[in-house]
């Protein structure tokens, strides 16, 4: 089964029943939504009282399924190694690639669904032009590759393998930036368009963001009890999403930049927080007078400007 749910009210829309498992999910601005199953058929729901329409006939199991960002295009991998990419609307077969093992995770590169990234078993990533139906690169990661992901103008090129490592590749750059999510596989991969931020899921239950620039963790992970399978952003990438091998889809917003001056933020996170640090680094509560004085002096020192998130 599929469903559509409300965000905001957590209110589900609508749902269709599936022949078998589904494994990608694409939303059209048209308000239609394309899925893929796991015998490899490609469905339109959203436009005929609730029912699904098949657009692709399935030929035989997929072991991972995408869609390109407009939804033209959907990339299929089937057990052998084989990955196939078919035009959604008048289902053509685009391009077809072998590989030497079998490929469990792939994604389109950039917008106009024309690059295809796909994750080996054989421990290579592959970079693949889907009109001229050439490779066009290959990164070693060392471990049989589990997720994959990439940016929306397709110039970094993120892997999870089986050793629980996340590497993110840049064009230009000889070594990837290596990323620990744990000692289990990477399940699940995503990263927002302008490649800053990045979410990790893995067979541990963590999900995990990371700062792309610095290589760093954002926060401590969310931990879903059993194993992610899949993690994602809002359309307007102000909300992080993850689901799990528990059924259930869980949601939170994404943590925002800080901009303004840097006393101005001191003071903001001072009246956020409630607290101060003293010159000996000892934590210290403010009153609740104090609060409101500061409050006071912060919007003088603005006089109108904002601080804090944006």
């Amino acid at each position: 089964m599929l469903a559509n749910w409300d965000g905001v009210s957590e209110r589900q829309l609508g749902r269709t029943e599936c022949a078998d498992a589904v494994i990608a999910v694409s939303c059209r601005t048209q308000g239609a939504t394309l899925f893929g199953c796991k015998d490899g058929s490609v469905w339109e729901w959203g436009r005929q009282g609730g029912k699904a329409a098949r657009l692709l006939a399935g030929q035989g199991p997929v072991l991972a399924l995408s869609f390109s960002p407009d939804s033209a295009a959907v990339a299929k991998a089937d057990p052998t190694g084989c990955v196939r990419v078919y035009d959604t609307a008048k289902a053509e077969r685009l391009s077809e690639w072998k590989h030497p093992a079998a490929v469990p995770a792939l994604a389109f590169a950039g917008a106009g669904g024309k690059v295809v990234v796909t994750g080996c078993a054989d421990g290579k990533v592959r970079v693949w032009d889907v009109p001229e139906n050439c490779q066009t690169q290959v990164y070693d990661c060392r471990s049989p590759v589990t997720a994959v992901a990439a940016s929306g103008d397709g110039r970094v090129v993120v892997s999870g393998g089986q050793d629980g490592v996340v590497r993110v590749w840049t064009v230009g750059e000889a070594e990837p930036l290596a990323l620990k999510h744990g000692n289990r596989k990477v399940t699940s991969l995503a990263i927002d368009r302008a490649a800053a931020m990045l979410l990790s899921g893995g067979e541990d239950g963590a999900v995990r963001a990371w700062n792309v620039t610095k290589g760093q963790p954002i926060g401590s992970p969310l931990r879903l009890g059993r194993e992610v399978t899949a993690v994602g952003f809002s359309p307007d990438e102000k909300v992080l999403l993850a689901g799990g091998a528990d059924g259930a889809l869980r949601s939170w917003p994404a943590p925002q930049p800080l901009s303004g001056a840097a006393e101005d933020i001191i003071l903001w996170a001072q009246i956020e927080s409630g607290m101060e640090l003293d010159l000996q680094g000892r934590l210290n509560t403010l009153s609740a007078e104090e609060v409101a004085r500061r409050k006071r002096v912060l919007a003088e020192r603005l006089g109108g400007h904002a601080v804090g998130p944006q």
